[in-house]
C-alpha cells in the first residue's frame, strides 16, 4: 500500500505594474514618465489625468493599443515579456506625444 501525503504550498505572485500618466499640454499631450524602464514580465498601465480636456491613448502600431481613454480613467495593464525598447505614441497627438518602454 502506498502512503500518499498531501502538501500545501503557498505561492506568492508579485505583479509589477508601472503607471504612465497622460496629460494635456499646449502641444497636445505628454506621457509622464516619457521613458519607462521595467523588467521582462512586468506590465504598464496608462492613466489619463482627470483634468484632461481631450482623450488620449497609447499604441505601438498594430501590436497593442489602449484605445482612447476619457479623462480620469486608466487602461488595462499590458504585459511585456520580451526584452527590448518599445516606442509608442498617442494616435490623436502622434507628432508630439511619444514615449518608450525599455524592457530589461
Amino acid at each position: 500500500m502506498m502512503n500518499i501525503k498531501t502538501m500545501i504550498v503557498n505561492v506568492m505572485v508579485v505583479l509589477t505594474v508601472a503607471v504612465v500618466q497622460m496629460k494635456d499640454t499646449s502641444m497636445g499631450g505628454s506621457f509622464t514618465p516619457r521613458d519607462t524602464i521595467i523588467s521582462a514580465g512586468d506590465s504598464v498601465s496608462w492613466c489619463s489625468d482627470k483634468d484632461n480636456k481631450s482623450q488620449h491613448n497609447a499604441m505601438h502600431g498594430e501590436d497593442w493599443d489602449t484605445d482612447l481613454m476619457a479623462p480620469g480613467t486608466c487602461s488595462k495593464p499590458i504585459k511585456f515579456a520580451t526584452k527590448g525598447i518599445i516606442k509608442y505614441n498617442c494616435l490623436p497627438h502622434s507628432k508630439d506625444m511619444m514615449g518608450t518602454i525599455t524592457v530589461k
